[in-house]
């Protein structure tokens, strides 16, 4: 059971160190146990520039800026209830200020493109193509292991 645990915990945060290395951006990962002592908890923070790299693969979509309409050429007679559209990140029209930057809770001085909800999904996704979440969950049920993974923004 401890063998299992140790290779669990270890693939995850070996995922999250070659993610960080491979990309070239840090991303913040902080480790601790429960009061208990029988839970293991591993906190991921992805940097607005980590983000930002896994959106680009993605093709993660994200919001014009309700000015950057007119930048681009589009001619829209009527915007007076105008939604901007949604594109795929590139961070050409992020440089450009094309996008919607969005504060960030836990950088409020770094606006980001990314929201906290999109950045969840960018890192569950990675995950998912990675390593088969409910089957590991399924997995370690019956030797009495509860596996599970909470998004917080």
């Amino acid at each position: 059971l401890a063998g299992t645990l140790n290779c669990i915990i270890g693939l995850l945060l070996t995922f999250f160190q070659s993610l960080s290395f491979s990309n070239s951006a840090q991303v913040e990962i902080m480790k601790f146990i429960s009061v208990e002592k029988n839970k293991i908890f591993i906190c991921v923070r992805l940097p607005n520039e980590l983000a930002e790299i896994l959106a680009d693969m993605a093709e993660y979509p994200v919001q014009l800026c309700p000015g950057s309409i007119e930048r681009l050429g589009i001619k829209i007679s009527d915007t007076e209830d105008l939604v901007p559209a949604y594109v795929k990140f590139d961070s050409n029209m992020k440089e450009k200020g094309l996008l919607v930057l969005h504060k960030t809770f836990e950088r409020e001085k770094e606006p980001s493109v990314i929201r906290g909800p999109d950045r969840i999904r960018l890192v569950y996704d990675k995950l998912a193509s990675s390593f088969q979440l409910w089957e590991l969950q399924r997995i370690l049920k019956p030797i009495s292991v509860t596996f599970e993974f909470f998004p917080s923004p």
